[in-house]
């Protein structure tokens, strides 16, 4: 099933879509303040932009798509890249994490 028209159903079991890719394209484009368009570019970009799109490859992945599938989502991505990405934004999250314990 693609990517694009995944999505997770609500805990109730209804069947109803809970989050779609696009509610986490949305909701990251708007947290970093960059266009949805930049997030789902093939090439590369600003570091602001490369960050957005770790954390939303991260979000996707923590919702149960496939490296394959958040590839394909972000412009044609390979499974490799995306599992990197997603590794980069662990760490972030981690160094942030320790760095507002200290």
């Amino acid at each position: 099933m693609g990517a694009a028209s995944r999505v997770i159903l609500g805990e109730d079991g209804t069947g109803k879509p809970a989050v779609t890719p696009e509610d986490v394209l949305e909701e990251v484009s708007s947290e970093f303040g960059v266009a949805k368009r930049w997030l789902r570019a093939s090439r590369r970009n600003s570091k602001r932009v490369c960050f957005a799109r770790d954390e939303l490859s991260r979000r996707l992945r923590d919702l149960g798509f496939s490296y394959y599938d958040i590839g394909k989502f972000l412009g044609g991505r390979t499974h490799v890249g995306i599992i990197y990405s997603v590794r980069r934004a662990e760490e972030r999250l981690t160094q942030a994490a320790i760095a507002e314990a200290s």
